[in-house]
């Protein structure tokens, strides 16, 4: 069973430090673009296969190979709502409001309701290439686990609060699993809204679901890491290697997305 994470026993080396420092810096240099709805979308249609391909290739470890897992399929990024509307919503969101309560009316725009109900049944990870599966944090703890978020996001909040908080949310939401599903929308969408809500990130919301998605099951595995193991370097690792690859490929997909719509104006 996952264990509930607290914010207060994440305990990084000055390696993993300086990896997650340059992983915000490439968050920071990518240039300002609006939030406009349908780019995540846009950009896993874009996505050729050799950049697949490399995303795969450079998130993969020597543990990873050991522990493989269940290949990821694209299309379940594209066939649901575009995550950008679910990033403006967390943003408009009073952060008076108490965590559970913004956690359901988020969880709620995936089903097209008002708001979900945090589960109250036992839910697995999904059974990987041996077979195997894990319960994520149990029902009756899932109170003190956001308790957990709420506290380290009050923390991050503060002027000297650390800036680690937006990566170990990301993991706190997908370890405890709130959800029957929607748990890895909903967290990609809010570690995009920490960082636009602190004036990191500028540049729209960065599509991690196509990116993680492409890992074929190394960023689980290395975000299994740490929430189990308390190891976070694999995933830095993998953050900072997926924020590399878009990048580099982000200024042509924007010149083949206007080209694409030129041909569209002039047809």
């Amino acid at each position: 069973m996952r264990p509930i994470l607290r914010y207060s026993d994440v305990t990084l080396s000055q390696a993993e430090r300086e990896l997650w420092n340059t992983a915000l810096l490439a968050i920071r240099s990518l240039p300002p673009r609006p939030l406009r709805s349908g780019r995540e979308r846009a950009y896993a249609h874009w996505l050729s296969t050799e950049t697949a391909t490399e995303i795969f290739v450079s998130t993969r470890d020597e543990l990873s190979q050991l522990l493989a897992a269940a290949p990821r399929n694209l299309s379940r990024i594209i066939s649901r709502p575009p995550s950008e509307t679910l990033v403006n919503l967390m943003l408009a969101t009073p952060p008076s409001l108490p965590l559970r309560t913004r956690l359901e009316t988020w969880a709620g725009h995936s089903k097209a309701s008002p708001r979900r109900s945090i589960r109250d049944f036992p839910h697995f990870t999904a059974t990987d290439a041996k077979g195997q599966r894990q319960e994520f944090v149990a029902p009756h703890e899932l109170p003190m686990a956001l308790s957990e978020i709420a506290r380290a996001s009050a923390q991050f909040g503060e002027p000297d609060g650390d800036t680690f908080f937006p990566l170990w949310a990301l993991v706190a939401v997908l370890n405890a699993h709130f959800f029957d599903d929607g748990n890895g929308r909903l967290a990609r969408a809010w570690f995009n809204a920490i960082l636009i809500d602190a004036g990191v990130l500028r540049h729209a919301m960065i599509p991690l679901g196509p990116l993680i998605y492409c890992t074929q099951g190394n960023f689980e595995l290395a975000a299994g890491r740490a929430a189990v193991l308390g190891d976070w370097s694999g995933l830095i690792y993998t953050i900072g290697k997926v924020l590399e690859i878009y990048a580099s490929t982000f200024e042509r997909f924007e010149m083949d997305m206007r080209t694409l719509h030129a041909k569209g104006r002039g047809a």
